[in-house]
């Protein structure tokens, strides 16, 4: 329980990370999320509620980097194809969303 409790602050840790100004950081915050959920089935909806709302971020890069790795997720785990749908519709249904997150949406 102890270390679930931890693991939860890590993955909030890097939630906080996914926002920093520096690109590098930023990559390497979204490149962890996508990493533990390709890898570990822990905190599974709260880790690519992090990744699907990375599609709207600002930097262009970053959003067509999110795609790539939302691919990738699908091609690892096909079962999750339904799953990350989902997310990524609750996503562009959000009344907050400006057009270029509906583009990589």
């Amino acid at each position: 329980e102890e270390l679930k409790g931890k693991y939860l602050r890590f993955v909030e840790a890097l939630q906080q990370w996914t926002a920093d100004n520096l690109m590098h950081v930023k990559r390497a915050a979204i490149t962890s999320v996508f990493t533990l959920l390709k890898e570990k089935p822990e905190q599974e909806s709260f880790l690519l509620m992090i990744l699907v709302n990375k599609l709207g971020d600002t930097d262009k890069k970053t959003a067509s980097h999110v795609v790539h790795l939302l691919q990738q997720l699908v091609l690892s785990h096909p079962n999750m194809r339904q799953v990350i749908t989902k997310e990524v519709e609750q996503f562009l249904f959000q009344q907050k969303i400006d057009s270029r997150g509906l583009y990589y949406g």
